[in-house]
């Protein structure tokens, strides 16, 4: 197997972490009614273009695609979770 490049870890370890956060955000816009799923997909995909996704191996880049889906699906669920906990305790 071959070693992932170093800007494929820089970007890993660096942007990572920023688009789990902005995954969190976005299914939380989206859980709200804030935006619709197509738009918070994109805002994930545009913050991580902007970083340089770009220069990503094709292989890294489909990796990050379906992670993209994957974490806005999970945080639309937590989000929707959490809103419906909330909803219950009000009178």
């Amino acid at each position: 197997m071959p070693r992932p490049s170093s800007f494929l870890t820089h970007f890993e370890s660096h942007v990572g972490p920023q688009l789990a956060t902005l995954a969190r955000v976005q299914g939380t816009f989206v859980a709200c009614e804030i935006v619709g799923y197509s738009v918070a997909y994109s805002a994930l995909l545009h913050h991580a273009h902007k970083r340089g996704a770009a220069f990503l191996p094709d292989d890294a880049h489909e990796r990050l695609e379906g992670w993209a889906h994957t974490a806005l699906l999970a945080e639309i669920d937590r989000a929707d979770r959490i809103r419906a906990v909330a909803e219950r305790g009000i009178p």
